[in-house]
């Protein structure tokens, strides 16, 4: 019996040392890969999605310009309905939207937009051309917002409309959307809203989603409310999002460019599978062009910085039928004409 045991302890040994051998194996293409992701050295799929930070601009208020006259402790209906029209009807008004995007690190890039536009008339009648004019450039994600710069066509800097009166701007949009639903819309419905425009994207969703609830008072109002699509698209919108608002003096009949830039990280999911994390299959981020879905035109160019190279890119929202696609390892192309979908 002594020589069947030890050769079975010698199959054992060779099992044991050939374990080793793929254990140091794996390590060291897991330290290669860990080396590696340094130049990002895997492929990445673009999804362009469908849409308040830190913004280094001048600001101006709302009573500046003559939208409102001092504190307002009620929702604007003439501002609600002048912006909500300027929101949903961008098609109308902007004719194109050019978006290059450039990598400056390996997790994040730089982002550059054009939005040549014809300006709509939004104090409807009153508005003169030494009277400032309101214009919503784009819905930006709630969160910081790095680097950002506004300018015109001669690169002169534009300013933003402070944190505060854009809140209430897009209070005044949802009060307006809502009473064009329900005239009855009661007072508290008012100020919750009021809640899901002014906090951060986590607790405004989840305010949201509460006042959808049974346990809400006034949910049979509020789900009537979201069942329409306009008023739930804005609802969600404003929940994640805040309107970047800029001013400029009101010449209808001039066509304008303005330009704005900022930088943005790069969110990968955190749940990956190995096959992500060594890089053998693509891993994919989002894009979200917030107000792009109601340009006339929208153009967006993705260059890649070093060793990434991309796999393709698509629109997420599959509503866009539109649409066309091109990609080469170190830029991917989407362009589309005419409005889709939500904001």
């Amino acid at each position: 019996m002594s020589p069947h045991i030890s050769s079975a302890m010698n199959g054992v040994a060779d099992w044991i040392r050939l374990g080793s051998l793929l254990g140091l194996a794996l390590i060291s293409i897991v330290l290669t890969r860990i080396r590696l992701c340094g130049e990002r050295l895997r492929r990445a799929e673009v999804r362009a999605g469908r849409g308040v930070g830190s913004i280094f601009s001048p600001e101006v208020t709302l009573k500046r310009i003559g939208w409102i006259s001092g504190r307002q402790e009620l929702p604007s209906d003439e501002l609600g309905a002048a912006v909500l029209g300027a929101l949903v009807g961008g098609h109308n008004w902007i004719h194109r939207r050019v978006e290059t995007i450039r990598f400056v690190e390996e997790l994040r890039f730089q982002r550059h937009i054009s939005i040549d536009f014809s300006l709509p008339a939004l104090h409807d009648g009153k508005t003169s051309k030494d009277m400032p004019q309101l214009v919503p450039l784009a819905l930006l994600r709630k969160g910081p917002v790095l680097r950002f710069d506004l300018r015109d066509e001669g690169d002169g800097s534009l300013p933003v409309l402070r944190s505060a009166d854009t809140n209430f701007v897009a209070w005044s949009v949802l009060a307006h959307a809502a009473k064009n639903i329900n005239a009855s819309v009661p007072s508290p419905l008012l100020k919750d809203l009021k809640l899901v425009v002014s906090s951060e994207a986590d607790r405004a969703r989840a305010v949201l989603k509460y006042m959808q609830s049974e346990k809400y008072a006034d949910s049979k109002i509020m789900k009537q409310l979201m069942h329409n699509p306009v008023f739930s698209d804005l609802a969600s919108s404003f929940a994640r999002c805040f309107t970047l608002l800029t001013v400029v003096s009101f010449e209808p009949a001039r066509r304008r460019i303005l330009k704005y830039s900022y930088d943005q990280d790069i969110r990968f999911p955190d749940r990956r599978s190995v096959a992500h994390w060594l890089g053998w299959k693509p891993d994919g981020f989002d894009i979200f062009p917030g107000g792009v879905a109601h340009s006339a035109s929208y153009h967006l160019e993705v260059q890649s910085l070093g060793g990434l190279q991309f796999a393709g890119i698509e629109p997420k929202d599959t509503g866009l039928l539109n649409y066309r696609t091109r990609f080469a390892p170190s830029t991917a192309h989407l362009h589309f004409e005419g409005a889709w979908g939500p904001l």
